[in-house]
């Protein structure tokens, strides 16, 4: 799905698996989708950021689900590493539309971009 205010495309479903912060790097690295080749990467926390769906209401998966359906409203990971703190990463609750850290080594569910 191409988002056409960024010129970003992003992974239409999501990860139905939770993987760690390096896994889910792994996960987008390896990612082919119908012929499009190699390219996917983690988002960054701002383009995370870029799906929140601010007018859905709290504890709803706040993204636009007529293009993505199906999503869990949890928690999705970033690219993006705390300052001074690199084993921490920022990564995004879709049902509450905020942004925290938590560790590499946690369980979160990953949105590729390209």
């Amino acid at each position: 799905m191409t988002d056409n205010v960024t010129g970003l495309i992003w992974q239409k479903v999501a990860s139905r698996t939770t993987y760690t912060q390096p896994n889910a790097i792994n996960y987008c690295g390896a990612l082919s989708l119908g012929g499009s080749g190699a390219g996917w990467r983690l988002p960054t926390l701002r383009e995370l950021q870029t799906i929140v769906d601010y007018s859905k209401g709290y504890a709803s998966l706040m993204m636009d689900t007529t293009v993505f359906s199906g999503e869990p409203a949890n928690w999705f990971w970033s690219s993006t590493s705390k300052a001074l703190s690199p084993s921490n990463v920022w990564y995004v609750v879709f049902n509450a539309g905020s942004a925290f850290t938590t560790s590499i080594s946690g369980l979160n569910y990953v949105r590729c971009v390209r």
